[in-house]
């Protein structure tokens, strides 16, 4: 929040449309398939919890929650936000992976959101720039 004092509304623009094209590159590049986990010796709940907090470091989220929060000078509300949907996310992922994975094609779901984001990204660094 404190950046969103010090710099530009360019600058965070483009910032914010830096994050939003990682993003996307992230969301429609190559996959390894992901580790269910399965072997760990925890249970169900410190597996999930544990895997779930692994996994999210260095994830698009936080850039993304952080360029909004230095962008609008609303850390707390992003926060929050970010949290909220993340649970959202995540548990129907938990309780149904087997169904989802089954039944819904998730490369095209996860291309056209990575689509999405490169483009708007695009939008937001071409309007820093001046040129959009």
């Amino acid at each position: 929040m404190a950046v969103h004092q010090w710099i530009s509304e360019d600058a965070l623009q483009l910032f914010y449309a830096l994050s939003l094209i990682f993003a996307g590159i992230g969301m429609v590049a190559w996959r390894r398939p992901v580790d269910l986990l399965e072997k760990w010796p925890f249970g169900p709940f410190w597996t999930s919890f544990l895997g779930l907090f692994i996994l999210q470091f260095g994830d698009k989220g936080q850039f993304i929650l952080i360029a909004t929060a230095a962008r609008t000078g609303m850390g707390p509300f992003a926060a929050a936000g970010g949290w909220f949907g993340v649970m959202i996310a995540c548990l129907p992922a938990i309780l149904f992976y087997r169904q989802l994975r089954d039944n819904i094609p998730m490369v095209p779901i996860r291309h056209a959101g990575g689509a999405a984001f490169l483009l708007t990204g695009a939008g937001l660094a071409l309007g820093a720039w001046g040129i959009f």
